[in-house]
């Protein structure tokens, strides 16, 4: 695969304020024998020079979940000591067995294009990368199939297309008569398209809690498909506002994420690094998500769908 473009080495984008990163070989994410790997193109600026930087996901990987682990530290005859240990945040691990290949393509696009790109550092090297100015995330391979530059714009509009023909073709159906010259009644599946159609793009409010921030906050969810949204939070008394993910998978469980730009006017640890990950669960019509900021504040916040 590095004959199609593939990095040897790679990592997942999120903020390493409090841990390491985790460098992957590509060959020990083949050896996992994942069903799905992408290549990802994103033009952004490398220590001040513009470059197509190439990232790669794995199916076998929870990407919007990092578990921070602590490993001994082999440059230091002092391993037992606890403050020598090394933190290494990476992806949990998950079968993909049930991940079909849109679900998955979606969760790549959105995760790169809305996850942060802080406090990256090189293996044995101290210096951090400085990675700003991104533009658009574009796929180049699934696998070793050749993907004509998706991007996450691109992508909602097929999936729109195909819902609005999907619609179309089962309105067909019900629309016909029966020998009463009554219409029939609309069967489930014409029932649950045109509801989740419903949902793409319309904004839902958000019940929203941050434990020891001490500012209400607005938040809202948009749904870009039946798994996936944008969840938005505005703090009104600094003007600002933070952008996450959401992605469920086809088990109706899923994962979150969400970061806040630096600001001095923020109260207290939340000038920095002010963002959070965790769990989704979608039961009775509701989302509702679970988690930790990096200071181990919980999160939560449940979403009504119509």
């Amino acid at each position: 695969m590095i004959e199609l473009g593939y990095p040897k080495t790679f990592f997942y984008k999120d903020n390493y304020k409090k841990s390491s990163v985790k460098w992957f070989n590509l060959s020990e994410i083949i050896e996992q024998n994942p069903k799905f790997i992408a290549l990802v193109e994103q033009n952004l600026k490398l220590n001040g020079e513009f470059v197509d930087y190439k990232f790669v996901y794995s199916s076998k990987h929870n990407f919007f979940k990092l578990i921070t682990t602590e490993v001994e530290n082999k440059k230091s005859s002092l391993i037992s000591v606890p403050l020598l240990k090394k933190k290494i945040s990476k992806p949990e691990d998950i079968s993909d067995v049930n991940i079909s290949e849109d679900e998955f393509l979606e969760n790549v696009l959105d995760h790169c294009k809305y996850s942060p790109v802080k406090n990256i550092k090189k293996p044995d090297k101290k210096k951090r990368i400085i990675f700003k100015e991104f533009d658009e995330c574009k796929i180049k391979y699934l696998n070793t199939r050749k993907i004509d530059d998706l991007t996450l714009k691109q992508f909602t509009e097929i999936d729109k297309n195909n819902k609005d023909l999907k619609k179309e073709d089962t309105n067909k159906k019900v629309s016909k008569k029966n020998k009463n010259n009554k219409p029939k009644k609309k069967n489930s599946e014409t029932t649950e398209v045109e509801n989740e159609i419903k949902q793409i793009d319309k904004e839902i409010s958000v019940a929203f809690s941050w434990q020891n921030f001490p500012k209400p906050i607005i938040s809202n969810l948009k749904m870009s498909s039946k798994n996936s949204g944008i969840i938005d939070i505005y703090i009104h008394e600094t003007k600002e506002k933070c952008v996450g993910t959401i992605a469920l998978n086809s088990d109706n469980n899923g994962n979150w994420s969400l970061s806040c730009p630096n600001n001095n006017d923020r109260p207290g640890v939340f000038k920095k690094g002010m963002g959070g990950s965790g769990t989704l669960i979608k039961e009775n019509n509701f989302i509702v998500g679970k988690g930790l900021d990096i200071y181990k504040n919980e999160i939560n916040f449940i979403a009504k769908l119509d």
